[in-house]
């Protein structure tokens, strides 16, 4: 379990509206916290009270107290529910670290509620310096996959870029060369695998390539191998079988199928690889454009990788059930009523292997949406079993659809760009964190993007920055320390 350090204990006074002296007052004290070792207010001269009611802001006006003043308090709070309060280091204008509770309830007659704040230092954007002669690429971004020198980027018209190893701390230089330019592979839906090496399942001609982390191609499916599996599949890792292709259709015009195929990478002791492909048991539905997340549960002593497949459209529009598969067909699928479709959601494997993150995606009305859902798979009585965790994550800030989602570490969630509620695209970022004295989550903003960022990816570089990529352009982002 991981241990947090309180970095201030503030004791607020809230009042009932016109009270006088002599009157009822309840204090309402919370905890702010930090994650040991970091100093969230570094930087930071003052720190920015706000309360909110209902994620609006009111009923009093921010208040600011000395950084280092370890007491303060807040002008009256009139009774009423779902009060949240809103912590912000700031200097000046310039927010450096930001923190929101959960929301409570300041009710005559009731307990004092004493809320936790947990409060992060904002990361950081940088813009790696470009050489004046590297063109800009034209495409969507399909993958990024992190190298030892940097990164390869894989884009949907079948380009492959190489990024240079940056230098954030010098602003070091950096810079994006073309390798290579593949129209087979325009289309095709991209997932990194092992040692740098990337698979392209799917595009016009039904087939996948396996390509190392220079862009050379290193094995291929023939044409046709996929058949009906081109667009809008659904692509997962699962550790131990393979790469699973669930769902997805012939052609933009065409219905979804409920197929479900192992891809297989085969290595033998010489160093080449083949691919091979394995039928396996249908889906529950047929679906395409769904986002699927691969982990395990465990029943006794055996280990049982999983699917869920969270979005998409069905026969008869969208998708509004995350679902959950065995690879193997040992256990029976289950299903979970999301209530919303959540085209384009931000899904995740936690690190505990059973939990899965959803946040954002588009609604039904095709408009993002700030949920932020935890999913629990167990295996029961031969069947995998899918749960919705409640209480909910708290909402994003900002709602979005098709932003990158990285994995920090246990439990941490970077949401990047991804468009918003007028389809325009963004340039905040946010951080959910589901660890165990947050559960069931609280949500952190970060730094900005330099440029919005519409339909980004992302991955984990080797010094531990994150390099995203968007048809907008390349940006690195340095964690809160």
């Amino acid at each position: 379990m991981r241990c947090v350090t309180p970095a201030l204990v503030v004791a607020f006074v809230l009042a009932s509206p016109g009270c006088s002296d002599g009157a009822r007052v309840v204090a309402v004290g919370f905890h702010i916290v930090t994650a040991p070792g970091d100093d969230a207010f570094l930087g930071s001269r003052e720190l920015a009270f706000t309360v909110e009611q209902d994620g609006v802001v009111g009923p009093v006006a921010e208040q600011r107290y000395p950084i280092f003043d370890r007491s303060g308090s807040l002008p009256s709070v009139p009774f009423g529910r779902s009060f949240s309060v809103l912590v912000e280091g700031v200097a000046g204008d310039v927010v450096l670290a930001r923190g929101r509770s959960f929301p409570f309830d300041v009710l005559d007659g009731e307990p004092a509620p004493h809320p936790d704040v947990f409060v992060g230092r904002l990361g950081r954007f940088v813009s790696p310096v470009r050489r004046s002669d590297d063109p800009e690429p034209g495409a969507a971004v399909a993958q990024v996959v992190s190298t030892d020198s940097g990164a390869s980027i894989a884009y949907a018209d079948g380009a492959i870029w190489r990024y240079v190893a940056h230098v954030p701390e010098s602003d070091g230089q950096a810079g994006l060369d073309r390798i290579e330019q593949r129209e087979s592979l325009a289309g095709a839906t991209w997932i990194t695998l092992d040692h740098g090496r990337m698979l392209a399942v799917g595009g016009p001609d039904g087939g996948a390539a396996l390509l190392d982390s220079g862009g050379a191609v290193l094995a291929t499916l023939s044409p046709g191998s996929l058949a009906g599996q081109c667009v809008g599949v659904a692509v997962a890792v699962v550790p131990g079988t393979g790469v699973v292709v669930i769902g997805g259709a012939a052609a933009h015009d065409e219905p979804p199928t409920d197929s479900v195929t192992l891809v297989e990478v085969r290595e033998d002791p010489a160093g080449s690889f083949t691919l091979g492909t394995l039928d396996l048991a249908p889906a529950p539905e047929p679906r395409s454009d769904a986002v699927a997340v691969a982990g395990e549960v465990h029943d006794g002593e055996a280990a049982t990788p999983f699917v869920v497949l969270v979005g998409g459209q069905h026969d008869s529009g969208p998708a509004t059930t995350a679902l959950v598969i065995d690879p193997g067909g040992t256990l029976e699928p289950g299903e979970v009523d999301l209530g919303r479709s959540l085209l384009g959601a931000s899904v995740v494997t936690l690190g505990s292997g059973h939990l899965v993150l959803v946040a954002g995606g588009q609604g039904a009305e095709g408009t993002p949406v700030a949920d932020v859902r935890l999913l629990v798979v167990q295996a029961r009585d031969g069947r995998l079993v899918i749960d919705l965790v409640s209480p909910a994550p708290q909402p994003l800030f900002t709602p979005r659809a098709f932003a990158a989602a990285q994995l920090l570490g246990e439990g941490l969630v970077l949401l990047v760009g991804g468009r918003g509620t007028r389809d325009e695209p963004l340039s905040s970022a946010e951080i959910v964190d589901t660890r165990d004295e947050q559960f069931p989550g609280q949500v952190v903003a970060t730094g900005e993007l330099p440029a919005p960022f519409g339909a980004p990816r992302s991955s984990v570089l080797g010094d531990g920055s994150i390099l995203v990529a968007d048809e907008a352009g390349i940006a690195v982002y340095v964690p809160p320390q």
